[in-house]
């Protein structure tokens, strides 16, 4: 195994540690670029404005203190 993969596999193991979906969201990551792929368009293309996450965030209300 080389530097480069021994590298992969640590960043991997580090995320994992964070958050244990971390496999299952490069699995899907990768599932979406695939599809893309299929359908002719580029995986690393930005998404137009009409497929951006449009979601703003909402404002929370203030703590209130008795």
């Amino acid at each position: 195994m080389d530097d480069e993969e021994d590298f992969l596999e640590e960043l991997i193991a580090e995320s994992t540690k964070l958050n244990p979906d971390f496999p299952k969201l490069m699995e899907v990551a990768a599932q979406r670029r695939q599809a893309a792929r299929a359908r002719g368009e580029d995986p690393n293309a930005e998404p137009e404005e009409d497929e951006a996450d449009t979601t703003e965030e909402q404002p929370t209300a203030p703590h209130s203190k008795r």
